[in-house]
């Protein structure tokens, strides 16, 4: 179970080009995305965090009032084949989380926001790294109350060569926990 205040970071793995595969192109706008089966998503927390479903597409976390939840999304090719975006997050129990926020990214002054990274340099073994400065965004809600929430994601698929390939969903779910309970 989480700490008290603590960050539960949640990494999402798209299998974005089996997704392509077996619905083609999804929905044109956010408003309209294809639903795709949960099989195809993978979401992964650290052991403690997780209630069930660790490595799959129905991950239910435990979070307690105050901890922050951090989504971050890639494909299983890391973004190399295909890349996703998620573009817009919802739910009706508002009162358990708070409302999801971008976190990092492009913001509209343009300055975008970065983390210094370890890059692999090739050479000779043993090999060495360099930290690279890279962009970078997460998607955060904090936990507000005891419950279970099941929430909407849309994201967006990209082509290889940076076109999209549209919109698709799918709705994993929360439990907030009351640790004093």
């Amino acid at each position: 179970m989480a700490d008290t205040n603590s960050n539960i970071d949640v990494l999402v793995a798209i299998d974005s080009d089996t997704i392509l595969s077996v619905y083609g192109n999804g929905g044109s706008s956010p408003s309209s995305p294809q639903p795709v089966d949960n099989s195809y998503i993978y979401m992964i927390v650290a052991q403690d965090d997780a209630l069930s479903g660790n490595a799959g597409g129905e991950l239910n976390i435990s979070a307690s009032n105050g901890d922050n939840i951090r989504w971050r999304e890639t494909t299983l090719s890391m973004n190399f084949n295909t890349s996703v975006v998620f573009a817009e997050f919802s739910t009706q129990q508002t009162s358990l989380i708070t409302s999801p926020e971008l976190v990092g990214g492009f913001p509209p002054d343009g300055d975008v926001e970065t983390e210094l990274e370890p890059q692999p340099v090739q050479g000779t073994p043993p090999w060495s790294a360099k930290e690279t400065s890279t962009p970078y965004h997460f998607w955060q809600a904090t936990a507000e109350s005891p419950g279970t929430v099941t929430y909407h994601w849309v994201f967006q698929i990209f082509n290889s060569d940076g076109t999209s390939a549209g919109y698709y969903s799918w709705d994993p779910f929360i439990t907030i926990t009351d640790p004093t309970s």
